[in-house]
């Protein structure tokens, strides 16, 4: 009877070490991904930022106003007079010298 009750207390520590390990195992394991969400989420508000600074960027890049200066000043265009315009997608026109093709 002795050598029964010692075989099933060893078994049942054994078990009780091994659920005790698996638990700190688990304890750590959340924990380590604890750190890997807050840096994630860091991260995430970082890349935010920076792509509300990009839009922005991009807006400001897209002013009419600055496109125009730009094109004035370092290329030397000018709006074209009506004559060189030609308008495309809409109805044809009547031409001018009332010729018809």
């Amino acid at each position: 009877m002795k050598g029964r009750f010692l075989q099933i207390w060893t078994i049942a520590v054994i078990a009780m070490t091994a659920a005790y390990g698996v638990h700190l195992f688990l304890l750590s394991q959340n924990s380590h991904m604890s750190y890997q969400l807050a840096d994630l989420k860091l991260k995430e508000e970082r890349l935010k930022a920076q792509r509300n600074l990009l839009a922005l960027e991009a807006a400001t890049l897209r002013q009419v106003d600055r496109v125009e200066a730009i094109a004035r000043g370092s290329f030397g265009m000018e709006v074209p007079p009506p004559s060189r315009v030609i308008m495309m997608g809409g109805e044809p026109q009547a031409r001018i010298s009332g010729r018809a093709r």
